[in-house]
């Protein structure tokens, strides 16, 4: 009885296919190949095919010394095997060889599953095959085939005539994005945090990484071919620093000539292009990077740095990354690619005139445009729709500044003008210098950045000190998540100075402590009061100070003076 073998496998399993006889072009073809790794076919039977009654039947056979092989696979006392064999062969020979079928009630994937330990000893022939452009070829005859490479996941389909495709089922998906912040002072917050504390002016780095892959086998079998890996940033109080933007690919940094980085002058929008295949010359669409240290996925890291902007000082500064790539389908020509990083490549252009076929360059004089949004390259977002509102959840973070409102009373609650202050960070002794604004009743000190300090002529308000002339209230904002000690450097007159008073994050609820920072999550945050007081009265000098000598001085002077006067006297009652 002929049992048509219709297993096949790939990636360290088992292929069965039928191939075109005395083929002179690569007949055999493993799609979704994975760069980097090495396929390897093993011819294991001969076969012929013959067409009866309008159905194709094919043939399997192998050699004489093969059949022994066989036949003693098939010896339950023979113990140089401990497999049972799911083959038969005939015991006459033909012109062919000798016929080999599967025995009844053997299934597919028990065939497999034996040819994976046992192809060895049944092979006839094999060779390596030639991997271009994510597919793995070679040029065989008619026959039963096995294919080995370290990667990928068994599937068993039909037999086939002619030039015989089947795909490497690539067990590596695309996953990610993640982001990490690392704080100006050199903090990492720790991978998976969604927030960070800055304060404004401060210049934190934003690390975006995911794993790509060359090829995505999608769920309905079909296979896309990478052409790019796109990042967008959309920042919201922040400033993204186009010139800090790094990429580095299987851990190692790319030039900034291998990806382009552009930012929206209006939005600040973040874009970062890396093209994935080869955009030039007789390599053109072969991919770029293959796997790192035999993994399927290739490692990807985005880095760059950002200025915390004065907005943030009123509202949290969050920024959004969405990571997509855009596709082809697997196989489609190198001529028929379009250029994902230069959409005016007259070699490459690309007008969707066929909505099914939207890949398709028809039009070498009407060239790719990106700007249209009804034909773009066919993108798949890398972030997850979780919330089934049609579009990608951005992976975002949040970055928070803090505040406080500062309040000047006497001794009676009663408002109190004229004292200075100034804010130094613990540790340091060089006041923080603000932006000073005044509103209805109150004074804002917004935290400055770099740019307004270093502005010349000076930027409008930059100021070193906390001046309470017209109104005894002022909001500082803009702050760091950190320890601050405000001090009086001048009290109003006829009162007292108070003591330095150290600013932190609100932990109790007597604000008179000084642990008042509060975090501005919205808008409409209303951080906490820290109220100063100030008591009537003159400030003695301290001992040791010009105002003792000045009584040593003044104590001298009259004693001398009255030793003068009763000299004087002296000598006038003697005369």
């Amino acid at each position: 009885m002929r049992k048509l073998l219709s297993a096949i496998l790939v990636v360290a399993l088992v292929l069965s296919v039928t191939a075109m006889a005395f083929a002179t072009e690569p007949n055999l073809k493993v799609f979704n190949a994975t760069y980097g790794k090495d396929y390897h076919w093993y011819h294991i039977f001969t076969a012929t095919t013959e067409v009866v009654g309008g159905n194709t039947y094919v043939t399997y056979y192998t050699n004489e010394a093969h059949k022994t092989v066989i036949d003693n696979m098939n010896d339950n006392t023979n113990t140089a095997y401990d497999a049972t064999c799911p083959f038969e062969v005939s015991d006459t020979a033909t012109t062919n060889g000798y016929v080999v079928t599967v025995k009844e009630g053997v299934t597919d994937a028990a065939v497999i599953e034996w040819l994976k330990t046992n192809y060895n000893a049944l092979k006839l022939d094999d060779g390596a095959m030639t991997y271009a452009n994510g597919v793995a070829s070679a040029t065989v005859g008619n026959g039963y085939y096995y294919i080995t490479t370290t990667m990928g996941t068994a599937v068993t389909v039909d037999s086939v005539l002619g030039d015989t495709v089947v795909y490497d089922k690539n067990p590596a998906v695309p996953n990610g994005p993640e982001k990490l912040i690392t704080a100006e002072d050199g903090t990492v917050i720790t991978s998976g945090v969604e927030e960070n504390d800055a304060a404004v002016g401060s210049v934190e780095q934003y690390t975006v990484s995911f794993d790509a892959v060359n090829f995505v086998t999608k769920p309905d079998g079909s296979v896309e071919k990478v052409l790019n890996w796109v990042i967008q940033d959309t920042p919201t109080n922040l400033d993204i620093d186009l010139d800090t933007v790094a990429v580095s690919v299987n851990g190692e940094a790319i030039p900034a000539t291998a990806f382009v980085a552009t930012k929206d002058e209006t939005t600040g929008k973040l874009t970062v292009n890396i093209p994935w295949i080869v955009t030039s010359g007789e390599h053109y669409g072969d991919h770029l990077y293959g796997p790192a240290n035999s993994e399927t996925t290739i490692p990807v890291v985005i880095t760059y740095n950002a200025t915390v902007l004065p907005g943030a000082a009123d509202a949290p500064a969050p920024n959004a990354v969405v990571v997509s790539y855009g596709h082809v389908p697997a196989g489609t020509p190198a001529d028929d690619t379009p250029n994902p990083v230069n959409p005016e490549d007259p070699d490459h252009p690309w007008v969707p005139e066929d909505p099914d076929e939207p890949w398709q360059p028809t039009d070498p004089e009407e060239p790719w445009d990106p700007t249209d949004p009804d034909h773009p390259i066919p993108v798949t977002p890398l972030n997850p729709d979780d919330d089934d509102d049609g579009n990608p959840d951005p992976e975002e973070t949040v970055t928070y500044t803090y505040g406080f409102d500062l309040i000047k009373v006497d001794g009676e609650n009663q408002s109190l003008l004229g004292a200075v202050f100034t804010l130094t960070k613990s540790g340091s002794e060089t006041p923080i210098k603000f932006i000073r604004t005044v509103e209805t009743d109150h004074y804002v000190f917004r935290v400055a950045t770099q740019e307004e300090i270093d502005a010349v002529p000076a930027t409008e308000g930059l100021v070193s000190e906390i001046a309470l002339t017209d109104y005894n209230t002022a909001y500082i904002r803009g702050l760091d998540n950190a320890e601050y000690v405000l001090t009086e450097t001048h009290a109003p007159t006829n009162y007292n100075k108070a003591d330095p008073i150290t600013i932190k994050v609100a932990t109790t609820s007597d604000p008179a402590t000084g642990e008042v920072l509060t975090k501005i999550e919205t808008a409409e945050t209303d951080p906490e009061d820290l109220t100063v007081v100030n008591n009537f009265g003159t400030e003695l000098p301290t001992t040791g100070g010009i105002g003792t000598t000045l009584f040593y001085v003044l104590g001298t002077i009259l004693v001398i003076g009255s030793g003068v006067v009763l000299i004087a006297r002296r000598k006038a009652s003697e005369r």
